[in-house]
């Protein structure tokens, strides 16, 4: 009998110390709940307004999230600070339909009675830790070889921030995209697609790491050295995707396209400003010994309209 006695002590004390280790991230008083109303969320991600910058404007195709996409969303009562927010770093997951849910094992939050109002802060993709130690940045990092994973999308970072909100209905997210995607589109010199010649196409001279800060939503690119990134087979191999930081007046960029047989080539791009947040499709003409790759096409996030650039052998 004093056996069964000690377990229970021993197992009600366990389960007293465990639902406090589970619950670190979330700051709110359980005493002190509206009604004990769940927080949540309802998601987009928007266009941005338009850029004209080839004097060629272009359709904006929306994008959404995909089934189980994790998002990271912060809370404060007032000014997102390095730590002691409301909650930090849930996870929450999508579906097909832009909804969002908790993700399974997070500790469920929700509205307090004394605060009039809440500031959320959220991104994409999801990164265990979040922001960086005793402050509010978030380190990220686009991978060197995107045609491994998912697809280049797995890196596509994205940023929502609500402020000033009330309980009641659902908090909309509108996120915005803080990078570049690049495409590539590949034909013969009669205009053939030859994606099933090519064995991988890179970006030259491009950067990996970018810092996001949360609470303002600014993007800085860390000094660092220039990589080349290798794209992703995208959209059943009608396009070479990427996704890569923003550049300011990006003047050494290339697209190196390496074929089956042993031969490349390599395409010098104008001039040009990778700019978040829009699409810079190009498309690139193999014959023999020549790549043309027309002047870039600037457009929204996803764009029908490319352009052509000029590249020679390196064989």
């Amino acid at each position: 009998m004093k056996t069964t006695i000690t377990i229970q002590i021993f197992t009600i004390g366990f389960m007293i110390i465990l639902f406090t280790s589970c619950s670190n991230d979330v700051n709110h008083d359980s005493n002190n709940l509206m009604d004990k109303k769940q927080v949540t969320f309802t998601t987009s991600i928007k266009s941005l307004e338009s850029i004209d910058v080839t004097k060629r404007k272009t359709a904006f195709y929306g994008i959404s999230f995909n089934n189980d996409d994790k998002i990271g969303i912060y809370s404060s009562t007032a000014t997102l600070a390095a730590s002691g927010n409301y909650f930090e770093n849930i996870s929450y997951t999508s579906d097909a339909s832009d909804n969002i849910s908790l993700s399974e094992g997070e500790t469920p939050v929700y509205w307090p009675t004394n605060i009039s109002s809440l500031n959320f802060f959220a991104y994409h993709p999801y990164k265990e830790g979040g922001v960086d130690a005793g402050t509010t940045t978030l380190s990220f990092s686009v991978a060197l070889n995107q045609n491994i994973g998912n697809s280049a999308f797995d890196y596509d970072l994205v940023y929502a921030k609500s402020l000033g909100v009330t309980s009641g209905a659902d908090i909309p997210l509108s996120f915005e995209h803080k990078l570049c995607r690049v495409a590539v589109q590949l034909f013969s010199g009669t205009e053939t697609l030859i994606t099933n010649q090519i064995d991988s196409v890179v970006i030259n001279n491009v950067y990996k790491n970018v810092e996001l800060n949360l609470a303002s939503g600014d993007l800085t690119i860390p000094s660092q050295p220039k990589v080349n990134i290798r794209l992703d087979l995208f959209d059943a191999g009608q396009n070479f995707t990427s996704i890569i930081p923003p550049i300011d007046e990006a003047t050494d960029v290339e697209i190196a396209v390496y074929r089956n047989d042993g031969n490349s080539f390599i395409a010098s791009l104008p001039s040009t400003t990778f700019q978040g947040g829009y699409s810079y499709k190009y498309n690139v003409f193999l014959d023999k010994k020549v790549i043309s790759v027309s002047p870039v096409t600037v457009g929204y996030w996803w764009s029908e309209d490319s352009q052509d650039v000029n590249a020679t052998s390196t064989n």
